[in-house]
Formats: C-alpha cells, structure tokens, sequence
C-alpha cells in the first residue's frame, strides 16, 4: 500500500524494478504502484521482496531512500542519496562541545521533559475517549515526573542520573497504564525492546519507522546523529536518534496502537510478528507520521513528519549557538 510519500512493501513475493525510466512495486495479484519523485521513504517490511539494481539507482537517482526492516522490527539496512546537508561542520563541532563540555545535557532534558509531558497527554487523551478517569489520573501523576526534572533543571543540580531517574519512573507509570486497556492474554506487563510479546515487537516495529524519519531529519539540519546527549555512545549506535525520537514516540506510534487497539497488530507466527501485523503496523506509523495534522505548544499545525524535521533545525540552531532550546510538545 503506497501514501503520497510512502511506499510500505509489505507482501511477500513482491518485485520492485524499472520499467521505461519509473520505478514500480507489484504485489502478486495487485497491480503496479509507481514511485516517484514524490515519494520521500520505501519500507521493505518482508524480507521475500526481489529489487533490481537499476530499480536501486533510479531510486537513488529521484532522492528517494529504501528502509529495510528486520523481522524483528529493527532496521537492519538502509540505502540513502546524497545528504542534503546544511552547517555540517559548525553545527557537529558545536554538537561535540555540548557533549565533551556538558552544557548539551541541557537539551537532554528538556527532551525528556517533553517526553513526558507527550506521555502523560496522551495518556489524557485516551481517558477522555474512552471516559475512563482513572487513567487521566495516571496521567497526572506521570506529568510530576517532568515536574520535578524541571526544577533540577532550574535548580542546577543536573546529572545523567537524575535525567534517567524520572524517565524511568515516569515511564514506569505510563506503560503500566497502557498495559491495562490490553487484553491479559497478550502477555504485555510494560516497555521491554528485548520482550517477546507481540506488543513489544509490535512497538520495535513501529519505532524503527521513527527511527528512520528522526535519523533523517538531524541529518538534514547538519547534525551527527551517533553523538548522542544522553543515550551512552557506542559504535554503530545513532544515540541521537534515540534521544531526539524519544519525545515523539507516545505522539506517533503510542497514539497509533493504542487508541482503536486492533490485536491483529500484535500477532506473533513463530516468534515473529506476522505479514499482516507488520502491514498494519506499517500502515498505521506512517499514517500518523505522514498524513495526521497535529498543533505543538506553539500553536502550529503541521504533519508529525514536518515538526520532526523543523524541530531538528531548531535544536541544530540552538546547539550552535548555545541557546535554550525548547522541544516538541503535542496538544491533543
């Protein structure tokens, strides 16, 4: 199934080549969807896909990137264009103080901050749909979390380890809360990237997607996405893209598995999600990333997709020039 930027490969047996200068996707049974310069991401979500390499060129050549996706839900290769990057070496040496100096820890917090606050508004976002008060009063009590951080922040006793103390707790409260609107039968008691539930693999799957556009998006602002400001560095790992995506996680995918559960997205086959819960998930990310209009703090609109990219810009500024950054806040 394709969006006017996406184009998820989600069936098995699907081929990808090029016909007369366009690059298609034929599904068996279904007929050829075009991707053009229009199309900013493919996700091959199966692995029984064929691609020829004129099909990889050309698509290289329309500045369209190919995200291949695990069966576990994490990237496992990548095929980009050129970077189109701006500031590079400013904005990474600026980065790389921030962190050697410890001045960036406070744009850590303050992402986490946001996190938090992303967290417990859908958590009220939820209790307000489904007219259940005991949950918009987990919210509060996950809303204190970002409470107290802030006044570490303010008060200049900021750590790594108080960061992580109410991230963890907060977190804590809010997978619990989500946890209980699941069926007990699905076996998800909280967040774990290591669970072997259907939940958590389903969560892996969607945020790998995240993972993708936020990687992306420092990229274009110039930023180094393995320099993280509070995730630990270590080769191979893009801890920037954890620390940045983290405020948008409960917005996206959350909001998108979460709100009108359908179990199917969590269905296992052998250990492994299966086709058509990878499909759904897919769908549903993208869906939320791509086409779902959302206010920030500010009061403007934008696709989640663009905020990511526009809030990557603001952090790159601030970084450079060692001012306050503020970080995505949702209103739902």
């Amino acid at each position: 199934m394709s969006w006017e930027r996406v184009v998820i490969v989600s069936t098995p047996g699907t081929k990808i080549y090029v016909r007369n200068g366009v690059v298609y996707a034929k599904a068996p049974e279904a007929d050829p969807v075009p991707i053009t310069h229009d199309t900013e991401l493919v996700v091959l979500a199966t692995g029984a896909t064929s691609i020829s390499g004129r099909a990889l060129r050309r698509l290289a050549e329309l500045g369209v990137r190919v995200l291949v996706l695990g069966h576990r839900g994490h990237v496992v290769a990548e095929q980009r264009p050129v970077d189109r990057v701006n500031k590079t070496v400013e904005t990474r040496l600026a980065q790389y103080r921030a962190k050697i100096e410890g001045w960036g820890l406070g744009y850590a917090a303050e992402m986490v901050i946001s996190k938090i606050l992303n967290q417990a508004r859908l958590l009220r976002y939820i209790a307000k749909s489904r007219r259940e008060p005991w949950i918009r009063n987990e919210s509060y009590r996950v809303e204190e979390e970002a409470t107290k951080l802030h006044k570490a922040v303010t008060s200049g006793s900021l750590d790594p380890e108080t960061i992580r103390l109410h991230e963890s707790r907060a977190a804590r409260k809010y997978w619990q809360a989500l946890a209980a609107l699941l069926p007990g039968d699905l076996g998800f008691t909280g967040r774990d990237p290591l669970g072997d539930d259907g939940v958590n693999k389903a969560l892996n799957y969607g945020y790998a997607i995240l993972y993708a556009i936020t990687y992306d998006a420092l990229v274009v602002a110039g930023l180094d996405p393995y320099a993280g400001l509070l995730h630990t560095d270590r080769s191979g790992k893009p801890s920037l893209v954890y620390d940045y995506s983290d405020t948008y996680k409960p917005v996206t995918i959350d909001k998108a598995l979460f709100t009108n559960i359908d179990t199917e997205c969590f269905t296992l086959y052998q250990g492994a999600l299966t086709y058509q819960a990878r499909r759904k998930i897919a769908q549903r990310a993208t869906t939320s990333l791509y086409n779902t209009t959302i206010q920030d703090s500010t009061g403007k609109k934008r696709t989640l997709r663009d905020h990511i990219y526009a809030y990557a810009w603001s952090l790159a500024k601030a970084i450079r020039n060692k001012t306050a950054y503020k970080a995505f806040t949702a209103r739902l």
